[in-house]
């Protein structure tokens, strides 16, 4: 199976249109270049115009980049003790800090940076060190967004443009990410991904 490393690394349940998709275009993690941006974006494009289911391609493509960049381990579907209710679609737990580092997904934004500057509020509340970043495949509301302050929130982010290679870039400089498990609730979702080195 041509996807059969996205399954491996966690990052697929099982084989379906959109890893296969994606495997296609991104035969392996070592197969993911240092533009990030472009990478996603190229993907994206394609995606669209194929019809391919837009959601689940789009956590895959960014815990690809995530994996590509080293930031390992990195959890998905990571509820923090201290933050019950609260799920996040990917975390990194920064062992300098000793702090999470909190990404929500989103592929159509609308009214969902609210939401997640909330849910930043509360985090932070519990982990002051603490970061949280929304990113999103949509770029016309992220423009409109620019101007907006947050409460909590430290970053909304396009990944197809080049805030997203910053925003990889920065995470690399300030974190070192570490196994948690002490901090995170065991529920039925949450799934360690790590680079098994074995990427094709």
């Amino acid at each position: 199976m041509r996807d059969h490393y996205l399954i491996q690394a966690n990052l697929a349940r099982t084989s379906g249109e959109a890893s296969q998709f994606l495997s296609r275009q991104q035969p392996s993690f070592d197969s993911i270049g240092e533009e990030f941006s472009k990478h996603v974006e190229s993907i994206w494009i394609e995606a669209k115009r194929l019809s391919v289911d837009s959601g689940s391609l789009f956590e895959m493509l960014v815990g690809s980049i995530f994996i590509a960049a080293d930031l390992t381990p990195l959890y998905s579907n990571a509820e923090l003790k201290e933050a019950i209710g609260l799920e996040m679609d990917y975390l990194i737990w920064n062992s300098k800090s000793d702090a999470p580092v909190c990404f929500q997904l989103t592929s159509t934004l609308r009214e969902r940076f609210r939401l997640a500057d909330l849910q930043a509020f509360k985090v932070k509340t519990r982990y002051p060190r603490a970061e949280f970043h929304l990113l999103t495949m949509d770029s016309k509301d992220v423009a409109r967004r620019k101007s907006t302050n947050f409460e909590s929130l430290d970053s909304l982010i396009y990944c197809g443009d080049d805030s997203f290679d910053r925003l990889i870039r920065g995470v690399k400089e300030r974190v070192k990410p570490s196994l948690v498990e002490r901090e995170l609730l065991d529920t039925k979702g949450l799934t360690l991904h790590v680079d098994s080195g074995s990427s094709s």
